[in-house]
């Protein structure tokens, strides 16, 4: 027991000094390069993820406590036992915050953030729901009640209650990077779907992991994984327009020059 008391108060002051000095000082505490992919939930990050491992040949480890119902913040217990190591910390459903910058600059982790369209990522909620799991994170839902709302009903609960945590994830992420350009990347649903080599050799550079694309294993990993209704377009056709003008509005709090609206409404 004392040994493992002594190892939590080591492991406790390392985080304090992590998260409480300036943030030009924040101590390099890694030199191994990792990656993690900060995703908005249904913005293909499982695809992403296996694309980055398999190219990169890079293991793919959680960095948060447990997923379920339980916020994705960052484990410093799980960056800590990947020291000496390159990693992808994988898909996490996890919003901007000065403690999650930090604790990534001091393990050598660039951030990739993933998007999607917001009316598109709505629609593939709606069916998750549905047809696979009521679990989220990031607010409380049942689909024995859910699926018993009229269509539009959904669309007005989600557009209430799931949105409000997209545009947090995405305006403070948009933030953070205008702060710390050189630590983190956007990477659009979009642009995977059209351009997956692209992609690829974007993190790949902005990282420093990787030797480029290795295009047999990405179309490998895309014809092995059950993708769902991944079009783009799908929440134009199936929300309303008064539905549509809501979801404008609620963005429309924030300053233009974020420049949300090239994620938000992604073609």
């Amino acid at each position: 027991m004392t040994d493992f008391t002594e190892a939590a108060r080591s492991l406790d002051g390392l985080l304090s000094r992590v998260l409480h000095c300036p943030m030009d000082t924040v101590p390099k505490l890694d030199a191994r390069p990792k990656i993690l992919l900060a995703s908005a939930p249904k913005s293909g990050s499982t695809w992403l993820t296996m694309l980055l491992s398999e190219n990169f040949e890079l293991p793919a480890v959680r960095g948060y406590l447990e997923g379920g119902h339980n916020e994705q913040e960052i484990d410093f217990i799980q960056f800590s036992k990947q020291m000496g190591n390159s990693c992808l910390f994988v898909q996490q459903h996890i919003r901007a915050s000065d403690p999650t910058i930090r604790i990534c600059l001091a393990f050598n982790t660039k951030i990739v953030v993933q998007t999607r369209n917001l009316c598109d990522t709505l629609v593939s909620f709606h069916d998750h729901i549905l047809n696979e799991s009521d679990i989220a994170s990031m607010f409380f839902v049942k689909t024995e009640w859910f699926s018993e709302f009229t269509h539009e009903k959904r669309f007005d609960f989600l557009i209430e209650h799931c949105l409000p945590w997209y545009i947090n994830f995405l305006t403070g992420w948009l933030s953070a990077r205008n702060r710390y350009p050189c630590e983190i990347l956007f990477v659009r649903y979009e642009d995977l779907i059209n351009d997956v080599g692209g992609v690829i050799s974007r993190i790949s550079r902005f990282s420093g992991l990787g030797q480029g694309v290795d295009a047999t294993k990405y179309r490998q990993v895309t014809g092995n994984l059950r993708l769902n209704e991944g079009r783009s377009g799908r929440g134009s056709e199936m929300l309303t327009p008064n539905q549509l003008t809501r979801i404008e509005r609620l963005l429309s709090y924030y300053p233009n020059d974020l420049g949300y609206a090239e994620f938000a409404f992604a073609r």
